[in-house]
């Protein structure tokens, strides 16, 4: 798990700051996105492929591994 790769002893955290009634965003029109997927290609691309990275890292965990994601995830 990262807590092991980076050698953290506890990856707890708590969420802060945390709008209950968050006001809805309005639809952002189609040739706007274009215009940020644009200006934002290498962002986006990295993006993709540390999330692809860790997927594949997800999987080949051992079974205690998964279950300590699981009861990481359960807790926040």
């Amino acid at each position: 798990m990262m807590s092991q790769l980076l050698g953290w002893k506890d990856a707890h955290y708590t969420r802060e700051n945390v709008t209950q009634n968050r006001p809805k965003h309005p639809r952002v029109p189609d040739h706007i996105v274009r215009i940020i997927r644009q200006n934002n290609t290498l962002d986006y691309r990295l993006y993709r492929f540390a999330k692809n990275r860790l997927q594949q890292q997800i999987q080949h965990l051992t079974p205690k591994q998964k279950r300590d994601l699981s009861r990481f995830k359960k807790r926040h």
